[in-house]
């Protein structure tokens, strides 16, 4: 199995380790969807990384936010997605699956998928690592965390015009 390729910027994320790494169309996937949501604790998770060519800030902003973290906040948050990893003997991630015609690496993770913890709670705590505000008990939803990132956005560029216009 290969390696993460090189590139720029990488795409990070989690969740259950057959629904989340399968692509077919969601109208045969249901069952298993239902089995990743419901059945607690049993799912084994995996970590996607991503590697993409394109700079984020280039998507359209009602797609994303521009979050600066401190060293120690970045190494934090850094942490928190290497402890998500199921390592091998020697230390090293284990490579759980890859699909064809793409070049994300799924890496096994040591937590499991279920409703009390999906791919936006594990999100959440992931930001919450490296030191911004996260709603954990509300992110149940993707648009949950994206409304606390993006307030966590406004707050830093407010604290920026402070500090500019001092």
């Amino acid at each position: 199995m290969r390696a993460l390729p090189p590139g720029d910027w990488v795409r990070i994320g989690w969740g259950d380790a057959v629904f989340y790494v399968e692509q077919g169309p969601i109208s045969g996937r249901l069952p298993d969807g239902a089995r990743a949501f419901f059945r607690p604790g049993g799912n084994p998770s995996v970590v996607m990384l991503d590697p993409d060519p394109v700079d984020p800030a280039l998507s359209p902003e009602t797609e994303r936010a521009t979050l600066a973290l401190s060293p120690e906040g970045f190494a934090a948050l850094r942490a928190r997605v290497a402890a998500s990893l199921r390592l091998d003997d020697g230390g090293r991630a284990v490579v759980s699956a890859q699909r064809d015609g793409d070049e994300a690496v799924f890496y096994a993770s040591g937590e499991t998928f279920w409703v009390g913890h999906l791919c936006n709670h594990w999100t959440a705590e992931v930001l919450n690592a490296g030191g911004l505000p996260m709603p954990m008990v509300r992110s149940l939803t993707s648009g949950a965390v994206m409304r606390a990132a993006r307030q966590a956005e406004q707050s830093a560029a407010e604290l920026d015009l402070g500090v500019a216009g001092d």
